[in-house]
C-alpha cells in the first residue's frame, strides 16, 4: 500500500480557500506531505532492512528523557512496533513521526508521551486477538520540563510555523500537520490491499430481552402499612421517611425454608446526598436485621423515583409461610421517598440476555475476543425528557448462534424498570432503546488535569486534531477515545478537522468517543469528510459539530449521539445549551443518526449569516428521544430555507419539549414521520410554509395509544400546536394519524388536544394564514380535536372552517370563531358553546366569510398603551331583519416587528343568504363617508356565503345637480380612489393579497411561499 498526497479533483469555492488559509497560531501556510516519505510503505518496515527500524530502538537512541526534545522517526523512515508483551514505551518530551510508525498485529503495548506528532504517516492494522493497542497522553515526569505545547515543522514545512513560536497545538495534543493517518482497530482494509471487510455499526436496535427469571412473592405499596411511627403518607408515597421512622406490614410472603427470597426491590426517590440506611427486619422495629440498603440519591431529586435491589440473608431464620415486616430508617433524615418494595428469589445463576442480531454480534466479539470483555451501552427510552433508563453493562461473553450480548450477574429486572415491557423492537417497535459497544482494541486515552481557573477540576484532557492539512485522505476506523477534549480551551477536541479544506476520501468511521471534557466530533472548515458509525457517550457540550458554518459536503450516516451535559466553561459559542448535532451549514448530509439524552437539545440548526439562507442536501431517517428539552430545533436565530427541504423518515418522541420546534423557520416537509409523547409534539412557533405529510402523531408510546395501559402516564401531550402569523402560509397537513388521542385508559390521564392553536402575541391582524389540513385521522375519536389558546385573547380575530366536521364529537361541519361580540354578532343563533375551547364557539350549519373594511386615518410610534384616536365606528345591518344591527370598532394592530401601531380596519365576519347596509359614525354618533378598502377573504368550502354584491354601502344625498359618485365594480383595482372625501370610494380588490380561510380538512396546494419578517 503506498502513501500519497490525494490528487484534488474539485475545486472548493473561493471563499473557503481563503478561509482555509486564514492563519491562526503564527501558521503561514498550509502542512503538506513530505516528499521523502514519497513511495514509502509497509514493506519497508522490516527492522533488519536499510529503512527499518524497531520504535523501541528509536526510543533508545533517542535518549528522551524529558530533558531533551521530542524523539523523532526520521523522514523515509519507517520504524515497526515490535513490542508484545502489553510493556509500556515512554516518551517524556514527545514522539515526532516524521516518517512511518507501524503498529502491526502482533503489537500488544503502551505508548505513553506527553505529544504525539504526526508529519509522515501513522499506520496501526487491527490488533490480533487478545492484543490492545494504547496511546496514553501522558503529564511530564516530575522533575521534567512543562508539557511541550508546540512543534518544530519538517524543514519542507518550515512555512507553516513562525520561525520563533513554532505550531502551537496545545498540551497532550495528537496531531497531524501534513501527514496521514491509517489507523484501524476494527474491521476495516486488509493489510497491504485495499479490500473493505464489513463495517460495524455504530448502534442497532434493542431486538428482544431474556435472562433467568426471578420469583416475585407479591409487591406491596409502601403506604399500605399495618403500623408506623414518624413517616407521613402523601400522594400514595411515603414521605418524610427520616433516621428512626418505621413502617411494620402484615403477612408478607418471604417464601419457604426450601427457597426464601433473597433480595427486596424497592422503588424510591431520594434528592440529598446524606448517608442513610433503609433497614429490613424481621416482625416489629426491633426485630432481627436481615438487609440493609444505603440508598444514593437519585437523579433528579425527590420527584424522580428508580428501581433499586439489595440483598436480604434469612438463612436460619423460621420462614413459616407469610412473616411481619418492618422497613426502618437510621443514620440520618431524608432516608427516602418509598413508593412500593417487593420481596424477590433470584435463582443462583443470574444473566440477561440482549438480542442485537448477527451483524452487531459478529463484530463485537472480534472486539471481545482483543479486550476480553466489553463496556455496552444502552440508551434510555423510558419515560419522557429524561436519561435516567439508561445503563451502561459489562460483558465478557456473546452469543453469535442467538445474536445475543450476555450480561452476567443481573436479571432483566435488575436492569429494566419495567422488567416485563422493556425498550425493545419486540415490544415497541418504534420506540425500541439503542444498543452500542464503547470499547475498542486500539485506544486513545488521556491523564486529566485543569483547567487552572474557575474551581473545576479534570476537565482538561487529551486532543486529536487535523490540522492545516488540506487534500489528504485520513482514517481512523475502530478506536477508542476516552477523556480527551479541554472545557474551556478553543479548539481541543477529541476529533477535530481543523482548517483542513477539502479532505475528500477522509473517513473517520466505527469509532467510540467516551468521556468527553468538549464536544466529541468537530468538522472546522473542512469539508468532504464522511464521519460514519460512530458512537460518542457522555460529553460536554455540542457532540458532532460543524464548527463555523462555511463546511460543506461532510457526511455524518449512521452515528449514535448519547448523553450530553451543558458547558461549565464557554468558549465563545452556544456549548451551555448542548445539542447532539449542531448543524450551522446545511450543505451537509445526514442520514441515520441517533441523538439521545442531550441535557438541551438533539439536532440544532444554528444557521447564522449567510448559511441561513442555504438549502438542505440531506435529512433521512434521523431520530432524537428522550432528549431534557427539544427533539429538533431550528431556532435561533431561525433558518431561512429557500426552497422545500424534506425530512425523510425523522422520529422524535419522548422528549422534555416539543419534539420538533419549527420557530421562525419555514418550507420544511416532514414525510413518513413518526412524532410521540414530546412535551409538545410539534411547536409551530410563527414559522410558515411547513408540511407534514403522511406522518404518525402519538399522544403516548403506541402500548397506551392502543388503550392497552397507562404505561407512562405522560398527561397533556399536545400533538400540533401552531400560531397564526401575517404574511406566512402556515402549516399543513396531508395524510397525517393522531394516535392515542382518544380516551384515555383507566387510571392516565387524558393527553392535550392533537391540534392546538396557541398564540402569545396579538393576531388581530393575522389575516394572511392559511393552514390547510387534508386527510386527518384518528385511530379512536378525541373528546375534543381542537384547541385554542392565546394570550391577548380579547383582541384576537379567530376564524377556522373545519369543512368535514373532523373536529368535534358532533363531527358537523362548521366555523370555529372567536366568541366575542363583533366576530357573533350575526351568527349567534347558529353557534353553539365550546366546552372546550371556552374563548371560540363552533357554529355549524351555517356558512360565513371573513372580510375587513379599511378606512385608514390613525398611526403612532408610541407603543404605550394609550388608546389610539377613533375616528369612525362602522354600523352593519341585516336587510333580512333589520333589527339585527351591531356597531363595530377599528382593530388596533401593529406591524411587525413591533413597530407602528395602526386603528384603520373593522374586521368582522358575516353569514350568508342575506345582503347588508354599512353605514359609518364619527365619535359624536354623525354620519360620516370616509374612503374605505374592502378586503372579502377567499370563499369558504361552503356554497352559501357573501359576496361583494350582498354588501351595500350608504352613500350621502346629493345638495346639487347630481354627480358620478364610484361604486363597488367587479374588476379589481390596486390602489385607493382618490375620489372627494364627502363621497366614499369602495374598492373590492384587497390592499393585502386576500387569502382563504383556515380549512381544517381539504384546501388546495400550498405554494411553500415564506415572507420573513425583519426580525427573523
Amino acid at each position: 500500500m503506498r502513501f500519497l498526497p490525494l490528487t484534488m479533483t474539485a475545486s472548493v469555492p473561493t471563499l473557503l480557500l481563503l478561509l482555509c488559509l486564514s492563519r491562526v497560531n503564527g501558521m503561514g501556510t498550509d502542512f503538506s506531505p513530505l516528499s521523502c516519505n514519497a513511495g514509502l510503505t509497509v514493506s519497508d518496515c522490516d527492522a533488519t532492512g536499510l529503512s527499518g527500524l524497531t520504535l523501541s530502538s528509536v526510543l533508545a537512541s533517542s535518549g528522551n528523557n524529558g530533558t531533551e526534545a521530542a524523539t523523532t522517526i526520521p523522514c523515509g523512515i519507517c520504524a515497526t512496533v515490535t513490542t508484545s508483551d502489553g510493556s509500556t514505551l515512554t516518551f517524556p518530551s514527545g514522539l515526532n513521526v516524521e516518517g512511518m510508525l507501524y503498529v502491526p498485529p502482533s503489537a500488544n503495548v503502551t505508548i505513553a508521551s506527553t505529544q504525539i506528532v504526526v508529519q509522515g504517516i501513522l499506520k496501526v492494522d487491527p490488533p490480533a486477538v487478545g492484543h490492545t493497542v494504547r496511546f496514553s497522553l501522558i503529564q511530564p515526569p516530575d522533575g521534567s520540563p512543562a508539557a511541550p505545547e508546540s512543534f518544530v515543522p519538517h524543514p519542507e514545512n518550515a512555512a507553516a510555523c513562525d520561525a520563533v513560536a513554532g505550531c502551537s497545538i496545545g498540551r497532550r495534543a495528537v496531531a497531524i500537520a501534513g501527514g496521514i493517518l491509517d489507523v484501524v482497530g476494527v474491521g476495516g482494509a486488509v493489510p497491504d490491499t485495499t479490500t473493505t471487510a464489513t463495517t460495524c455499526p455504530g448502534y442497532v436496535p434493542l431486538l428482544s430481552v431474556s435472562g433467568t427469571g426471578d420469583d416475585v412473592f407479591g409487591r406491596t405499596e409502601a403506604e399500605q402499612h399495618d403500623a408506623s411511627e414518624g413517616i407521613t403518607t402523601t400522594d400514595s408515597i411515603i414521605a418524610y421517611f427520616d433516621s428512626g421512622d418505621w413502617m411494620t406490614y402484615h403477612d408478607v410472603d418471604l417464601g419457604t425454608d426450601a427457597a426464601p427470597a433473597n433480595s427486596i426491590r424497592i422503588h424510591y426517590a431520594k434528592g440529598t446526598t446524606k448517608d442513610s440506611l433503609l433497614e429490613v427486619r424481621l416482625g416489629g422495629p426491633d426485630g432481627p436485621i436481615v438487609g440493609a440498603f444505603d440508598p444514593p440519591p437519585t437523579p433528579g431529586g425527590w420527584g424522580t423515583y428508580v428501581t433499586a435491589e439489595f440483598a436480604i440473608d434469612l438463612e436460619g431464620h423460621d420462614l413459616s409461610g407469610i412473616q411481619n415486616v418492618t422497613l426502618r430508617g437510621f443514620g440520618s433524615h431524608g432516608i427516602m421517598n418509598l413508593d412500593w418494595w417487593e420481596s424477590v428469589r433470584y435463582e443462583a445463576y443470574l444473566e440477561t440476555r440482549l438480542e442485537v442480531g448477527a451483524e452487531a454480534t459478529e463484530c463485537w466479539e472480534n472486539i471481545l475476543n482483543r479486550r476480553g470483555e466489553i463496556e455496552v451501552l444502552v440508551t434510555s427510552a423510558e419515560g419522557r425528557g429524561t436519561w435516567l433508563g439508561h445503563h451502561v453493562l459489562s460483558s465478557s461473553r456473546i452469543d453469535r448462534s442467538t445474536g445475543e450480548v450476555v450480561i452476567e450477574g443481573l436479571t432483566p429486572a435488575m436492569i429494566f424498570s419495567d422488567p416485563d415491557r422493556p425498550p425493545t423492537v419486540e415490544n415497541e417497535p418504534n420506540f425500541a432503546a439503542e444498543v452500542a459497544v464503547l470499547s475498542r482494541p486500539v485506544i486513545f486515552e488521556s491523564a486529566q488535569d485543569g483547567p487552572s481557573a474557575g474551581g473545576f477540576n479534570n476537565l482538561h484532557g487529551g486532543h486529536l486534531i487535523v490540522y492545516h492539512t488540506p487534500h489528504v485522505a485520513q482514517r481512523l476506523e475502530g478506536i477508542e477515545i476516552r477523556g480527551f477534549g479541554q472545557q474551556g480551551e478553543l479548539g481541543r477536541y477529541p476529533i477535530h478537522f481543523h482548517m483542513s479544506g477539502d479532505v475528500s476520501g477522509s473517513v473517520v468511521q466505527n469509532n467510540a468517543v467516551v468521556d468527553s471534557n468538549q464536544r466529541c466530533f468537530v468538522v472546522h472548515q473542512t469539508h468532504n469528510v464522511r464521519i460514519e458509525n460512530n458512537v460518542a457517550y457522555n460529553a460536554f457540550g455540542h457532540c458532532y459539530v460543524l464548527e463555523d458554518g462555511v463546511e460543506e459536503d461532510n457526511h455524518f450516516v449512521g452515528n449514535l449521539a448519547a448523553q450530553t451535559r451543558n458547558q461549565l466553561i464557554s468558549i465563545g459559542a452556544t456549548d451551555h445549551q448542548a445539542s447532539l448535532f449542531w448543524i450551522t451549514n446545511t450543505k451537509n448530509h445526514f442520514v441515520n443518526n441517533v441523538a439521545t439524552g442531550s441535557q438541551d437539545s438533539g439536532f440544532w440548526f444554528e444557521t447564522n449569516g449567510a448559511a441561513r439562507y442555504y438549502g438542505l442536501y440531506t435529512f433521512d431517517g434521523n431520530v432524537m428521544h428522550n432528549n431534557n428539552r427539544k427533539g429538533l430545533i431550528t431556532y435561533r436565530p431561525g433558518w431561512r430555507n429557500p426552497s422545500l427541504a424534506v425530512f425523510n423518515d425523522l422520529k422524535t418522541y419522548k422528549n422534555g419539549g416539543p419534539g420538533f420546534d419549527l420557530h421562525g423557520t419555514c418550507k420544511i416537509k416532514i414525510k413518513n414521520g413518526i412524532i410521540a409523547a414530546n412535551g409538545v409534539n410539534v411547536m409551530g412557533n410563527r414559522p410558515g410554509s411547513n408540511i407534514f405529510e403522511d406522518t404518525q402523531i402519538y399522544a403516548v408510546d403506541s402500548a397506551h395509544a392502543a388503550g392497552e395501559t397507562c404505561l407512562h402516564d405522560y398527561g397533556s401531550t399536545s400533538g400540533v400546536t401552531f400560531s397564526l402569523e401575517p404574511n406566512y402560509e402556515m402549516v399543513k397537513l396531508t395524510n397525517v394519524t393522531f394516535r392515542g388521542y382518544g380516551p384515555a385508559p383507566d387510571g392516565c390521564t387524558q393527553p392535550g388536544r392533537p391540534i392546538r392553536l396557541w398564540q402569545g402575541n396579538d393576531i388581530r391582524d393575522k389575516y394572511n394564514s392559511p393552514t390547510w389540513w387534508s386527510g386527518i385521522h384518528f385511530d379512536s375519536t378525541p373528546p375534543y380535536a381542537f384547541e385554542v389558546t392565546a394570550s391577548n385573547y380579547y383582541k384576537e380575530i379567530i376564524y377556522l372552517e373545519d369543512k368535514e366536521g373532523t373536529m368535534t364529537p358532533s363531527l358537523e361541519p362548521g366555523f370555529f370563531v372567536a366568541d366575542k361580540p363583533f366576530m357573533t354578532a350575526f351568527i349567534q343563533d347558529s353557534c353553539l358553546p365550546d366546552i372546550i375551547n371556552e374563548r371560540t364557539t363552533f357554529c355549524p350549519g351555517v356558512c360565513i366569510r371573513r372580510l375587513q373594511v379599511n378606512t385608514g386615518c390613525c398611526s403612532k410610534r408610541d407603543s404605550s398603551p394609550d388608546p389610539l384616536p377613533i375616528d369612525y365606528r362602522m354600523v352593519v345591518t341585516s336587510q333580512l331583519d333589520p333589527n339585527r344591527t351591531f356597531t363595530y370598532d377599528k382593530s388596533t394592530r401593529r406591524s411587525w416587528p413591533f413597530g407602528t401601531t395602526y386603528n384603520d380596519i373593522f374586521d368582522l365576519v358575516l353569514p350568508g343568504g342575506q345582503d347588508y347596509d354599512v353605514s359609518f359614525v364619527d365619535i359624536d354618533g354623525k354620519e360620516g363617508f370616509p374612503n374605505a378598502v374592502i378586503t372579502l377573504f377567499d370563499a369558504p368550502a361552503c356554497g352559501d356565503h357573501i359576496a361583494t354584491e350582498n354588501i351595500r354601502f350608504a352613500t350621502p344625498q346629493p345638495t346639487s345637480a347630481p354627480s358620478s359618485y364610484p361604486s363597488a365594480s367587479a374588476a379589481p383595482t390596486d390602489s385607493v380612489s382618490s375620489a372627494p372625501s364627502t363621497a366614499p370610494s369602495l374598492s373590492l380588490s384587497p390592499t393585502r393579497v386576500p387569502s382563504p380561510p383556515i380549512n381544517l380538512s381539504v384546501g388546495k396546494p400550498s405554494s411553500h411561499k415564506c415572507n420573513y419578517g425583519s426580525k427573523y
